[in-house]
Parts: structure tokens; C-alpha cells; sequence
């Protein structure tokens, strides 16, 4: 299970089915709603500099992890990082 998706296992078997080319219960539906108390996580103090926010690991990954604590993720959708 995932830290910040309840329902990692079936989401799981879903994407693998769709990897598959197979339906595995239902068509794909992912929702995010603000969570009614979020999750704990490692802040990294945020920078104003545009290069740093999108060159800086540690601050990638901050804003990826503070987006997945305040989001609840419902259906197929599940937290990823891209830098």
C-alpha cells in the first residue's frame, strides 16, 4: 500500500489490466479532492527562483509530496513525480 493512496492494490491490478489491454472491473475514473486532514511530510523551505522550481530535485519532490498530502486520490489516480 501506498503512503498516500488507500486503495494502491486495486488501483494496481486495474493499471495492470489496462496494460493488458483488459478491463478489470471498471473504466478509468481517477479523482483528487482536498483532504479533510492531510498527511505529514519533510517541507523543504519553497524558493521564488522559476529555474530552481523546476532544476532542484529537493524542490520537485516537495511540491510533488506536499500536492500528495493535501489530495485525496481516488480511483485510478496515484502520486507520481516527473523532473
Amino acid at each position: 500500500m501506498l503512503y498516500y493512496k488507500h486503495d494502491w492494490a486495486e488501483t494496481r491490478d486495474w493499471l495492470a489490466g489496462w496494460w493488458h489491454h483488459e478491463v478489470r472491473g471498471h473504466w478509468a475514473l481517477g479523482v483528487t479532492a482536498p483532504r479533510e486532514k492531510t498527511l505529514g511530510y519533510h517541507e523543504v523551505e519553497e524558493t521564488n527562483n522559476p529555474r530552481r522550481k523546476k532544476t532542484d530535485f529537493d524542490q520537485i519532490l516537495s511540491c510533488a509530496e506536499k500536492q500528495s498530502v493535501e489530495q485525496w486520490m481516488g480511483g485510478i489516480t496515484f502520486p507520481y513525480v516527473t523532473a
